[in-house]
């Protein structure tokens, strides 16, 4: 069963960062790593043309969120 209250902590963020594009083309931006309260250390990649306070906390909500709902995947009994 997924938790009810999530909670995360920005780490570090690794600024003007190249990363190239399936069509051949490449973006910049800033990596930005984080903690969940459940203890996974995640990051999300944010085009420099995009980055603010919002799209970063939107991003990383997202993805402390699916982090945190793998962590607590399982599947028949432990004993």
């Amino acid at each position: 069963m997924a938790s009810k209250i999530r909670a995360w902590r920005i780490t570090g963020q690794v600024h003007d960062q190249v990363v190239p594009t399936d069509a051949g083309q490449t973006l910049t931006g800033t990596y930005v790593y984080f903690v969940t309260g459940l203890g996974e250390s995640a990051s999300v990649f944010v085009e420099d043309k995009v980055y603010s306070v919002e799209v970063v906390k939107t991003a990383v909500s997202h993805k402390a969120k699916l982090v945190d709902d793998v962590r607590e995947l399982s599947e028949g009994n432990f004993s």
